[in-house]
């Protein structure tokens, strides 16, 4: 925040730091969630990327630490041979090709979908693009797009080189809410959150990001830490993240139910 000079004082100002740039970052009071935020943006940025297998289309998604970004839709060409349209095994290596032009170096490959194609295209990955391809990941989904690909992360058992992305933990978490309100165990809205977390009956308080910067939202990280409930800040960069919006933005997970 500026707090020297003739224009702008009290407003905040953006820096531009390069690795190896010295500075100090102080506050009045430093809650735990701020410490959390600053050990997790210390740490490397983990990077997936997604793939959704279906007969007919590929989805390219790029996992990052806070969102899911779509990089390419791949639709194949007519239905097979018979009928003049492309083969699938050719459909698979146009995608590989695509697949090489925008995979991030290190990145992990996980590939989605229903049923046994998701194998076959592993295996010409494999085949065609090996040092990509050898580690890769394959996990089942009910459908195939992007909503494959949110519904493998959403059910948090990714393995451990994808679970460092905390969109996974963010989505788990929702899934988690989504199970505990229906329960009894759950609940939502700017009184109930609030009641349940001065109580010490929340258990866990889901608080979409734009909400942690607001006063609101900052008193409630302040009772949070005193009564000891876990705090998870969650990105509106996804489909959990949209659904705690519509939820009021905040929720809790509730220790015990509430009277």
């Amino acid at each position: 925040m500026i707090s020297l000079g003739e224009n702008n004082q009290g407003l905040h100002h953006t820096l531009i730091l390069e690795p190896g740039d010295s500075f100090d970052v102080r506050k009045e009071v430093w809650l735990n969630h701020h410490k959390e935020r600053l050990k997790k943006a210390a740490e490397p940025i983990v990077t997936a990327t997604a793939i959704a297998v279906e007969s007919d289309s590929i989805v390219i998604a790029e996992l990052r630490t806070y969102g899911i970004r779509e990089l390419k839709t791949l639709n194949r060409e007519g239905s097979g041979k018979s009928t003049g349209g492309e083969e699938l095994s050719d459909f698979y290596k146009r995608a590989v090709k695509q697949i090489i032009k925008v995979h991030i170096e290190n990145s992990v490959i996980v590939i989605v979908g229903p049923g046994f194609l998701k194998e076959d295209f592993a295996d010409v990955g494999k085949s065609r693009a090996r040092e990509i391809f050898k580690g890769c990941v394959i996990e089942n989904s009910g459908q195939g797009g992007m909503a494959g690909i949110h519904e493998a992360i959403g059910r948090g058992d990714l393995p451990n080189a994808v679970a460092q992305i905390k969109i996974q933990e963010e989505m788990a978490a929702v899934e988690k809410l989504k199970e505990a309100i229906a329960k009894d165990l759950g609940t939502y809205g700017k009184k109930e959150v609030k009641t349940a977390v001065e109580s010490g009956a929340a258990e866990t308080i889901l608080l979409i990001s734009e909400k942690t910067k607001e006063k609101e939202g900052l008193d409630l990280l302040e009772m949070a830490q005193q009564t000891r409930t876990k705090v998870l800040e969650i990105s509106s960069h996804h489909h959990g993240g949209e659904m705690l919006i519509g939820l009021g933005g905040m929720a809790v997970i509730l220790r015990y139910k509430l009277t």
